[in-house]
């Protein structure tokens, strides 16, 4: 099975500057087997596959899953096609990063751990990026983590 360049995605040129890091294209939807829209909101197979370019995304509804030839893939899920309004921001990142560091100097248990989450957020976004980790006898033996 044969697709065109608008049926699948190609990754972007890679960007990685860490071992681990991939880049995949998002959905566009259109079925690779028929080339049929995928409405937003509709189930589809989300494909990854290997090329000589690297990545590549197929998309495939859920009729024509059986006929996809499959043996090429590395993974493949099941997933709704999403929609092209914009993400509602409940806080932007420059807010959660200022946030992160007036937090660098508390010592009070509720404030340490809420950075601590924060961090953990900050980390999803790749907005900031474990270092490595050092343990301290004293304030009751805490793990400190260093971001870079």
């Amino acid at each position: 099975m044969a697709t065109t360049a608008t049926q699948s995605q190609k990754a972007d040129s890679p960007k990685t500057s860490k071992p681990g890091e991939y880049h995949l294209a998002r959905a566009i939807g259109v079925c690779a087997v028929s080339g049929r829209a995928i409405a937003a909101g509709e189930k589809l197979m989300a494909t990854v596959r290997e090329t000589p370019e690297g990545l590549e995304r197929v998309d495939v509804a859920p009729e024509n899953w059986e006929q996809f030839d499959k043996s090429s893939l590395l993974a493949f899920w099941q997933t709704v096609m999403p929609s092209r309004g914009k993400k509602k921001v409940f806080v932007d990142d420059e807010v959660l990063c200022t946030l992160f560091e007036r937090l660098a100097e508390a010592t009070e248990p509720g404030k340490v751990n809420f950075r601590f989450v924060l961090g953990l957020i900050l980390m999803r976004k790749r907005l900031v990026i474990y270092d490595s980790a050092r343990h301290e006898e004293e304030n009751g033996g805490r793990d400190v983590w260093s971001c870079g």
